[in-house]
């Protein structure tokens, strides 16, 4: 994309100790560094803009024009670590326990808009009181913070007999938020500091943190030599507390807030069971059964009183029959899957809470198969049919593929390895309403290994598809629809050499 260049970095390392003929002690660390050029407000393009710059416009190295480059960049930092004992103290019993935390931390700059044409007038304006009062037609803009950290534990003791396995755990884990989204005059480089002027610039000025613990169980129960029944139940209490300015309506040149300090628990006792039968040591079935339910995002506890916002979280019934067959050069698995939604999670019509309505059906089919050649080829096929049904209106849900397929090849013999993939993603309904057609890829990769190096040329994309990806708007192809386009990336050529000490 046009004046989207990045850099990134990650090391990690891994010490392992084995402190005795049963027990190991695992450290483990790493971390990630990125820095890129893409505007918050995107990604994607107007039609009018493709029609004017073409597919890979993103944006230039114009100061006095929304789309420049120093106006929307994003930082971005990771880290994970974790310390892991794993031992057996004989008599079938094992255990495993797994201290972790990891952070994240997201430094934006981006302009408020990008849907303008270069060189006309700028659609990004400046929204805080004291700098739209000054310079009302200059490029607006925000500078939006987020960190966390998290931390917990993870215990696992499990008991092993001829008949069956039981497995146990428990699970806490807790973490700290703070959150920032600050107006800026980006023309001018200035803006108003939110702890110094009553927050005037502020959208959101926000601290939020979580708790929780699980407990869980299941038993690997082997009654007979070719069936295996394994149910299991997991008990969640899930703790969301915020304390936070928010962004809550407004009138020409000032900006109302509104205090969002309180805190919801959510709690659920989840269950699920499979079994597997062998008709033969290469054929079997397979089925199973699971709830689960999805806990609300932190954003629908930026009201005016979280504490009165009764949200439940959506919760899900999930069913799967399914059969593998693998027998000499012949590997093929289908099965038939549905997922029952309810208390889907919609805005109250005074959006000042949000309110549990409708459920979904997810539903489908998939198979796969391939044949594997003693001279180190590969063959294989897969498809699926999907459905995705809001059963309260019944309509389709969005970004939701009807059908995905794929063939290809895959080869490895002494130092040589290749494949040839082709995928397919069927039709979908955008965010915005319109469908999307179904769009393919062609990859390929070749590779060589010297031994202590090997080198890898991988082409992805290789006949440079550029259909429509994604789609915000509700016309497609209309210069006057402002909705944003994403396209299949271009044609890409990779060289990776890997040097093994």
């Amino acid at each position: 994309m046009s004046y989207s260049s990045g850099a990134a970095q990650n090391q990690t390392a891994k010490f392992v100790l084995p402190i005795n003929d049963r027990t190991t002690l695992t450290l483990f660390g790493s971390h990630n560094y990125t820095r890129y050029y893409q505007s918050d407000a995107g990604p994607g393009e107007t039609w009018q803009q493709v029609l004017l710059y073409g597919k890979n416009f993103a944006l230039n190295n114009n100061p006095t024009d929304e789309h420049y480059k120093g106006f929307n960049h994003q930082k971005k930092q990771t880290d994970f670590e974790y310390i892991d004992l794993k031992g057996d103290i004989g008599y079938g019993i094992t255990y495993e326990d797994q201290a972790y935390t990891y952070f994240y931390s997201n430094k934006t700059i981006s302009v408020n808009d990008v849907t303008g044409i270069v060189g006309g007038a700028n659609t990004s304006k400046v929204k805080n009181k004291t700098q739209a009062g000054l310079f009302p037609n200059d490029i607006g803009g925000y500078d939006k913070g987020n960190r966390y950290r998290v931390y917990g534990d993870i215990l696992r003791i499990n008991k092993d007999w001829s008949f069956g396995t039981l497995k146990t755990g428990a699970v806490w884990e807790g973490s700290s938020t703070d959150r920032h989204n600050l107006y800026l005059d980006l023309t001018t480089g200035a803006n108003d500091n939110a702890f110094k002027t009553g927050v005037l610039n502020a959208k959101t000025l926000e601290y939020s943190s979580w708790d929780q613990y699980q407990i869980f169980a299941d038993f690997e129960w082997r009654p007979l030599e070719n069936l295996t029944i394994q149910p299991g139940v997991k008990y969640i209490n899930f703790k969301r507390t915020i304390d936070g300015i928010e962004e809550n309506s407004g009138t020409s040149g000032f900006v109302k807030h509104t205090s969002a300090i309180g805190s919801n628990t959510y709690d659920k006792t989840l269950y699920f069971a499979t079994a597997n039968y062998r008709v033969k040591p290469y054929w079997s079935f397979y089925a199973q059964y699971a709830t689960g339910f999805l806990i609300p995002a932190l954003s629908f506890l930026q009201t005016a009183n979280p504490s009165l916002n009764q949200l439940q979280p959506e919760q899900t019934t999930n069913y799967q029959l399914g059969s593998v067959f693998s027998r000499g050069h012949v590997t093929l698995d289908a099965d038939v899957y549905k997922i029952h939604v309810t208390n889907l999670q919609i805005e109250t019509a005074d959006h000042q809470n949000w309110k549990n309505a409708g459920t979904a059906d997810y539903s489908g089919a998939e198979a796969q198969g391939a044949y594997a050649f003693d001279f180190g080829l590969t063959l294989f096929a897969n498809g699926s049919l999907n459905t995705a049904k809001d059963v309260t209106d019944n309509t389709t849900e969005v970004d939701a593929p009807k059908w995905t397929d794929a063939v290809g090849a895959l080869y490895k013999q002494g130092p040589w390895q290749g494949s040839l993939t082709y995928k397919q993603v069927g039709d979908q309904v955008s965010d915005g309403g319109p469908l999307l057609k179904a769009y393919d890829t062609t990859d390929a990769t070749v590779a060589y290994d010297f031994g202590h190096f090997k080198v890898k040329l991988a082409g992805f994309n290789l006949f440079d598809k550029r259909s429509i990806t994604t789609f915000s708007g509700s016309k497609l192809n209309s210069t006057t629809d402002t909705g944003l386009y994403t396209f299949q990336v271009g044609r890409q050529v990779q060289v990776t050499l890997e040097a093994k000490f």
